[in-house]
């Protein structure tokens, strides 16, 4: 095997220096492509917090009114019915407590 020259080992060096180059630059390449996907990717995950946040409210909003209607349905029969029990008690006379009948045979 021949010895090594100074030059062979600068030539060497050179070599993995300009592969180390490569191999950084196709890194670099493949960083930016990931930092571009995750910037789509944010702006997608903005746009579907938004829907979920009008999605939201629109249930909110959708739930506030369920309850007012069925609240107004119900306030009118139920006063209504109230009335009617407070006049039937009005109507019939207080009777005292009467132990049952025994029957016999």
């Amino acid at each position: 095997m021949a010895e090594l020259t100074l030059k062979d080992v600068l030539d060497a060096i050179a070599e993995m220096r300009a592969e180390s180059k490569v191999d950084l630059s196709k890194v670099q390449t493949d960083l930016s492509k990931v930092q571009t996907d995750l910037s789509k990717m944010d702006m997608r995950l903005a746009t579907v917090e938004a829907k979920v946040d009008a999605h939201r409210a629109e249930t909110a909003r959708g739930f506030a009114e369920l309850d007012s209607d069925l609240s107004r349905h119900v306030d009118g029969p139920h006063r209504e019915i109230e009335q009617e029990i407070a006049a039937i008690k009005r109507r019939l006379p207080a009777k005292k407590a009467v132990a049952p009948r025994v029957r016999r045979r």
